[in-house]
């Protein structure tokens, strides 16, 4: 990679820095994104117009049986793929990618699911049946290695368009449906009758919210491997907040890998591209696709205790994401990022997609 010469150069770094390891996830398939992708096809045999064709797609998220709509069958076989990828992961290399110690995640019932499923349950070894054939059961980590903690927040939510499909069930409900989830924040919310999400927020709420995860709740962690589950419009703005940073000469970006979105099956509303390319900056999250992502947080000068990697007071300063399957070819000698240039130089101001 070269650098451009018009790019801002990146602010000297403090040597002391805290990092965390995030696994950071979009959610599998849900039935509203079936019924989107129902609706373009249909509508497609009559006109080839975007603006009329993401009028079909809107048209079905306000279907009341959608409200806060579950996985489909095909999102489950989407999570089972990606959970055996990241179980064979830490089995080949556990201690550089062991299992997250807490799960943040929406409060939506899509996103608790692809959670769960993901991290809470894990695949047993495959036993051969009375006819020969071998099958493949899930349970819960086993007592050895301890499920992680789970903790769902509103602030991870997806943007809340005014649509039935994006808005989600009581907390009673969902205490009721995932008992190993900690609903504090909502319960906190609803006790105090206050609405951290307001219905028919714009992109730039969302951003905002984005940045409230990036410099605040992720590094007031105590632990340092994360999980953190939520939905496309969330990540799309979280990805402008990283680029303008980049861009200010403020953030350092690696990203590892290239990415094939030509062979795209699980996008279902328009997300896949030809470009064979990984445009980091362009590039939207597939349906329960899974990135790990290295991250830095700057600590403050008046930090007096150095030994102490778990308080990331400073602002946010690297960032290195790579795919799982990236992260399986370098423990198996196939890759290294670590001789990849940073991407934040590299980043037109144009090319930020802004579509919603």
């Amino acid at each position: 990679m070269t650098t451009s010469d018009s790019s801002p150069p990146l602010r000297r770094r403090r040597q002391r820095c805290c990092e965390k390891l995030i696994y950071v996830a979009r959610h599998a398939q849900a039935l509203h994104n079936v019924k989107e992708q129902e609706a373009v096809s249909q509508a497609k045999r009559w006109t080839q117009s975007q603006q009329l064709l993401e009028q079909a797609r809107k048209s079905v998220l306000d279907d009341p049986s959608l409200r806060d709509a579950p996985l489909s069958p095909p999102g489950h076989h989407q999570i089972q793929r990606q959970q055996s990828l990241l179980t064979l992961l830490n089995e080949q290399d556990g201690q550089s990618y062991p299992r997250p110690e807490i799960v943040l995640v929406s409060p939506l019932r899509r996103a608790l699911e692809t959670a769960t499923e993901l991290f809470h349950l894990v695949p047993q070894q495959q036993q051969p049946s009375d006819d020969g054939s071998t099958t493949t059961t899930t349970t819960t980590t086993s007592s050895s290695s301890p499920p992680p903690r789970f903790v769902a927040l509103e602030v991870l939510r997806e943007k809340r368009t005014g649509f039935v499909a994006d808005e989600r069930s009581s907390v009673t409900d969902l205490q009721g449906q995932f008992p190993h989830v900690d609903f504090s924040d909502l319960v906190t919310l609803q006790s105090t009758h206050a609405t951290a999400v307001r219905p028919g927020e714009d992109n730039a709420s969302v951003q905002q919210r984005a940045r409230y995860v990036l410099d605040h709740t992720l590094p007031a962690l105590t632990e340092t491997t994360v999980a953190l589950v939520t939905h496309k419009g969330w990540l799309r703005e979280m990805r402008h907040v990283l680029t303008a940073r980049a861009q200010a000469g403020e953030l350092e970006i690696h990203y590892c890998d290239n990415h094939d979105n030509k062979n795209d099956n699980n996008n279902n509303t328009g997300d896949s591209t030809n470009d064979k390319s990984f445009d980091w900056d362009r590039t939207l999250y597939k349906n329960a696709e899974v990135r790990i992502a290295k991250c830095a947080w700057e600590k403050p000068a008046d930090d007096k205790d150095r030994d102490n990697q778990q308080c990331c007071r400073g602002p946010f300063t690297s960032l290195w994401s790579k795919s799982v399957e990236t992260a399986l070819q370098e423990t198996m000698g196939k890759n290294d990022c670590r001789d990849s240039s940073p991407s934040n130089n590299l980043l037109p101001r144009d090319s930020i997609e802004t579509r919603q």
